[in-house]
């Protein structure tokens, strides 16, 4: 049998009681919070008297705010700051980009090297290594011939106390030879090895240079993949603080009756599940951090914290970077100093066709001492000069040779700057599109992130009021947790493409003091 319908007035009383406990349960201030461990389950707060918080989500996505989260009446006690490790990190002084680039420099390997070999390159370019100054040599000598008698020195028959064969004399002989050698003319071919040495010590400290630039680039990208990492882990500290918060609700709905445990049992999936998401994106903080400390050459297990600096810079210009590339990019000026050395080199070797004339000059002394007789006889210092002219007429066809190759390498220098002009300026090209590209979807998120900021708030009231259910509060959330996200990557590939293009350009290295590693 149907029992019959209460009267409407009964149910109109029901409703209301049931209104009234609600609110009841609802009204007091308990700032109890749900302790955030490690392990997956949440403990029971079923004893403890819910309060229906004022959420403020302006001040809940400002890191700045995070010490003061315990103390604000417009911030849900249920959302904590962050963890002590994580606040004693944040705590340290932060390491600013410019010092990470000239550290970087000054102790990254490969930076070394290429100064060490830009070092190499202008030790060589001297005048003596071309051969513009003259040779000297100085020669002693001093030598004794034993059993040289007296008979042998005059001529006699030996029947001498001291001579013939059977004396007991000796010889002794000194002498000093001093020569230098100055080449005078050989069609300057030591003039075109002398500025070919120039040449490549440009060349080498051009490398040099690029080598520092492309490290400077590479911390640079590190250092914002860095940045963006950091705050990264504190859009998932967020998520985690508002899956708490839906948990509490649903908890405190369910002790009156106005939520199912399947909503209490979905919102400790959803607070489990964003957990694990906090845990990997830590993970990928330590990975950044790792590899940003071996660009650094530091010990890779040690802590840094940087500056959380995304916004784009100023607006670059396409037809700007791509003047400033052609005229002071560091790899197509040090290819231009190769073809410079090239064609020196042809110079070098046209010049071996032209006689070589040498002047030469010296003086000597000799001095002959024999001891049993106690004669001594010498010469004394004498001084000589000439001129002496050489011209080689046939070595094996081998200038013709020398001259070929030489040929060859001018051409092949000339083809690998055109090569890279063309690469240079594609890569400009798809780096500024990247750029301009990133900057739009920059734009755009900010825009989406504004309007959804304050979609949670509505969510979690309209939530406590039963107008909507815990899977569209999840589903709040996570938009809110995707445009977080979506716009730290668009500000970090902006970022990336403007690091591309002032590498390109030769800009990078303008806003670092980096004289001294130049």
């Amino acid at each position: 049998m149907i029992p019959p319908r209460p009267p409407v007035l009964r149910r109109g009383f029901l409703m209301a009681a049931a209104w009234l406990l609600a609110a009841l349960v609802l009204a007091p201030a308990a700032h109890a919070q749900v302790p955030d461990t490690a392990a997956p389950a949440l403990p029971d707060t079923a004893a403890v008297p819910y309060q229906a918080p004022d959420v403020d989500v302006d001040t809940l996505f400002d890191r700045s705010a995070y010490g003061a989260l315990a103390d604000s009446t417009k911030v849900p006690a249920a959302l904590p700051a962050p963890s002590a490790p994580e606040g004693a990190a944040r705590a340290r002084d932060t390491l600013a980009l410019a010092a990470a680039v000239r550290r970087a420099v000054r102790r990254n390997p490969d930076a070394r090297i290429a100064r060490g070999r830009a070092a190499i390159a202008e030790e060589n370019h001297a005048l003596g290594n071309a051969g513009l100054l003259p040779y000297a040599d100085l020669t002693l000598r001093r030598s004794r011939q034993p059993g040289f008698g007296a008979g042998g020195l005059g001529g006699g028959t030996g029947e001498g106390t001291g001579g013939g064969p059977g004396g007991s004399g000796s010889q002794a002989s000194n002498s000093l030879a001093l020569r230098a050698n100055y080449t005078l003319f050989e069609g300057f071919r030591r003039v075109y090895s002398y500025r070919r040495l120039g040449a490549r010590e440009d060349e080498q400290a051009l490398r040099a240079r690029y080598q520092t630039e492309a490290l400077a680039a590479d911390v640079v990208t590190q250092y914002y993949e860095l940045a963006r990492r950091q705050q990264q882990v504190d859009v998932f500290e967020s998520a985690v603080a508002l899956a708490r918060e839906q948990l509490r609700i649903a908890r405190a709905r369910q002790e009156v009756g106005l939520a199912p445990e399947l909503a209490v049992r979905q919102a400790r999936i959803d607070l489990n599940e964003d957990r694990a998401s906090l845990s990997q994106e830590r993970a990928a903080l330590a990975d950044a951090q790792s590899q940003f400390n071996q660009l650094l050459n530091r010990d890779e297990a040690a802590g840094v914290v940087v500056e959380e600096d995304l916004a784009p810079g100023p607006s670059l210009s396409l037809a700007a970077l791509t003047e400033d590339a052609l005229a002071q990019n560091r790899t197509l000026r040090a290819e231009r100093q190769s073809l410079r050395a090239a064609r020196l080199r042809e110079e070098e070797v046209e010049a071996e066709w032209w006689p070589r004339l040498d002047l030469t000059a010296g003086y000597s002394f000799n001095d002959l001492f024999v001891d049993d007789l106690g004669f001594q006889t010498g010469q004394p210092g004498g001084f000589s000069y000439g001129l002496t002219a050489t011209y080689d007429l046939f070595e094996g066809f081998n200038r013709e040779r020398r001259a070929d190759v030489a040929a060859l390498e001018a051409r092949n220098r000339t083809l690998a700057i055109e090569r890279i002009e063309t690469r240079l300026q594609t890569a400009l090209r798809s780096a500024y599109e990247r750029y301009r590209r990133s900057r739009a979807r920059v734009r755009l998120a900010v825009q989406n992130l504004d309007a959804a900021r304050p979609n949670v708030e509505v969510a979690l009231a309209r939530y406590r009021l039963g107008t909507i259910t815990f899977i569209d509060v999840r589903e709040v959330q996570n938009t809110l947790t995707q445009l977080r996200s979506r716009l730290l990557e668009a500000q970090f590939d902006a970022k990336r493409a403007e690091t591309d293009l002032l590498l390109f350009s030769g800009r990078l290295l303008d806003q670092f003091q980096l004289d001294r590693f130049q």
